[in-house]
């Protein structure tokens, strides 16, 4: 039998018989601005902030806002409510979760997405690693003369 996640007891139907549980609502969240990671976005600390973020959002069931799983519905559709409600409590957690100057950048994009998005492409590194890899393998293997680089 289902359980109601928001009340842990079996929801009925006015029939009396068993219905399908429902994922709690946005509404459900009692602090929409809570503090969701102690490593604040500070322009330096890419990887720990978006590894603690992306756990957060993860266990709230809301990545999909940020890859682009759960798109945006018509304005005429009866879910667009519900995930600019979404979209918005996303985007405080986020911005919320920077240092101010950082979150202010960022705070008139129009969706998590593109705000994740424009994040990643400022701060994140990992563009950089297979070139990176590449650098510390050629330098490992360079030589002169018969000796390492290590050995100069």
């Amino acid at each position: 039998m289902a359980q109601s996640a928001m009340t842990g007891n079996s929801p009925t139907t006015p029939s009396g018989g068993s219905s399908i549980s429902i994922p709690p609502s946005v509404s459900s969240d009692p602090n929409p601005t809570l503090t969701i990671t102690t490593h604040k976005l500070n322009g330096h600390n890419f990887l720990p902030w978006s590894q603690s973020v992306k756990l957060f959002i993860r266990g709230k069931g809301k990545f999909g806002h940020l890859t682009g799983a759960i798109p945006k519905p018509t304005s005429s559709d009866p879910a667009y409510e519900a995930w600019e409600a979404e979209n918005s409590m996303l985007m405080s957690w986020l911005i919320n979760s920077m240092e101010p100057e950082i979150g202010r950048t960022y705070l008139f994009l129009p969706s998590a997405k593109e705000l994740w998005d424009a994040v990643q492409d400022t701060y994140s590194d990992l563009g950089n690693a297979a070139q990176l890899f590449d650098i510390k393998t050629k330098l490992k293997e360079t030589k002169q003369g018969s000796g390492s680089v290590t050995q100069y």
